[in-house]
């Protein structure tokens, strides 16, 4: 393992080097950026999956919803078998479009989801096609063609930025300076109760303290299925079969835990594409499968008594941190 770190160390070094001169030439215009007359709200990281970007996503959706706007989710539809650009529809599948895109669309049939590798071909389409009120750019903070009304990025409180180095030693993926372009970093996953010695240090490594918020995940107290519910306390009365293909399933597993929910973990990776082996494997006639809402969109119809949890961001002073968003949005 030792070895392994030593042989990755310099190439995190070039990757680090090699992202920094990317963004150096977006920074001197020598890459073009653009920016669009729609409010964008871009919603990413810089590392890898586990952030919490969906639940984030969600949250706005709620929020703007609910204010009567008229939204649209911009994606790259990571994991689906098409290409191109995609206008989502009802019977679009998690192939079509993505699993994480499938989520939102069950989860917000009211809004229109596009997914297109080409995020300025996409803004154009949807400028000149469905002229909404605002546009969330799911996973776009590195993708720095589109220049967004205001950059939201996210890190965990067990894994933040500063902590963490390039890919392939680390899971950067961006450079950590890049976080001075973000309009507002949000501490995801954090304990329900955070010190403030925690919250300075996080405050001494981002250059907007002001604009740097702290969330916890708050889990559902009930499992949902097509056809009815399950709540967690009552979990404990069946044999539980749970499968993630999450990029962290640390904090469900702690969620259950202490609810004292006994089960048997099927994790695969994030983004898993599930075969019938993987389905038999967990799909036991005496089992109940609990699974989060991204695969379920993929499991569903394909196993027997399928349910799903929910989890939410809920964030600390939240009703400030979406008047600095409306401030900076509609200004």
């Amino acid at each position: 393992m030792r070895l392994l770190r030593i042989i990755l160390f310099p190439l995190a070094l070039l990757y680090g080097v090699i992202v920094y001169l990317r963004n150096l030439l977006y920074d001197k215009e020598i890459f073009k950026s653009t920016r669009f007359d729609t409010p964008t709200i871009c919603v990413g990281n810089i590392a890898l999956g586990g952030t919490g970007k969906t639940p984030m996503i969600e949250l706005l959706i709620k929020y703007y919803v609910a204010k009567g706007k008229k939204v649209v989710v911009l994606s790259r539809g990571y994991g689906r078998a098409t290409k191109g650009l995609i206008h989502a529809e009802p019977t679009s599948s998690p192939a079509d479009i993505g699993d994480e895109p499938k989520q939102l669309l069950e989860a917000f049939p009211m809004i229109d989801i596009v997914v297109c590798a080409d995020r300025v071909h996409a803004m154009q389409y949807v400028e000149k096609k469905i002229k909404p009120d605002l546009v969330l750019l799911d996973d776009a903070f590195q993708h720095r063609r589109i220049k967004a009304t205001i950059a939201l990025v996210l890190t965990t409180f067990n894994n933040p930025f500063f902590n963490d180095y390039y890919l392939p030693y680390g899971q950067l993926r961006d450079h950590k300076i890049s976080l001075n372009r973000a309009d507002l970093l949000v501490v995801t996953k954090c304990p329900a109760v955070c010190s403030q010695d925690m919250k300075q240090t996080f405050k001494s490594h981002f250059k907007h303290k002001n604009s740097l918020y702290f969330a916890t995940l708050n889990y559902a107290e009930s499992c949902i299925s097509e056809e009815n519910s399950i709540t967690v306390e009552d979990l404990k009365k069946y044999k539980i079969n749970l499968v993630t293909g999450i990029a962290n399933s640390k904090p469900l597993l702690e969620f259950l835990d202490k609810k004292e929910v006994s089960y048997t973990h099927f994790n695969f990776n994030d983004h898993h594409q599930y075969t019938q082996k993987d389905i038999a494997s967990f799909n036991e006639q005496s089992s109940i499968v609990i699974t989060t809402q991204k695969d379920y969109t993929k499991l569903k119809g394909r196993c027997d008594s399928l349910y799903y949890l929910r989890v939410e961001h809920q964030i600390q002073d939240q009703e400030h941190f979406f008047e600095v968003i409306d401030q900076k949005l509609w200004v």
